[in-house]
């Protein structure tokens, strides 16, 4: 990636390998990786650490990403990344265009997904965490943890309007999708189209 050192980015989703209108991937960075100038593309971005950690400086005071801990950053908003560790570090970093409403693009948010509710899903035995405000219709996108109790299934057939990317955080289970099953298990991505 430009100004990027001593990490590797794995392309999931993005326009060029498809039809998909955002850009998701996995970052591996190394000990000593960083961003050599802050990010600078219009875009607004979310950004999950899987494991490792990660120093995001987002023009307020610098902060330690671990895993777990996600941030949400608006269009224009300028930030840097750092693995100051000796360990390396993988985030997965989703960014796309926003499409604004009538009403100003939300404000940064830096959280930590274990301080979230899980909320029984749709189905018994399924949680969700929704990461980012669910109710407020400044945000465009929505990020949400997906939890499944073994043996639980979805007892209908899944649509959406909208595309989306799917990573497995943990575990391992069967998905149905257009017309095929497929094994999934952690680190399997995901892209559905609408």
């Amino acid at each position: 990636l430009p100004n990027f050192i001593h990490t590797v980015a794995h392309i999931q989703a993005a326009p060029a390998l498809g039809r998909a209108r955002f850009v998701q991937m996995l970052l591996d960075m190394q000990p000593g990786a960083a961003t050599l100038a802050p990010v600078n593309d219009g875009l607004e971005h979310f950004l999950y650490v899987l494991d490792g950690s990660v120093q995001l400086d987002c023009g307020q005071c610098p902060q330690i990403m671990a895993e777990g801990v996600y941030a949400y950053l608006p269009p224009g908003q300028l930030f840097s990344l750092a693995n100051p560790s000796d360990v390396p570090c993988h985030l997965e970093w989703i960014k796309r265009c926003y499409e604004p409403l009538e009403r100003p693009a939300p404000l940064p948010i830096v959280g930590n997904q274990k301080n979230i509710a899980r909320d029984p899903g749709d189905v018994e035995g399924t949680q969700v965490q929704r990461l980012l405000p669910f109710e407020d219709v400044a945000f465009d996108m929505a990020v949400n943890i997906l939890r499944f109790n073994p043996g639980t299934y979805f007892d209908y057939v899944e649509t959406h309007i909208m595309e989306h990317g799917l990573y497995m955080l943990s575990g391992q289970g069967i998905y149905y999708l257009a017309g095929e099953w497929m094994e999934v298990q952690a680190s399997d991505f995901i892209w559905m189209a609408p």
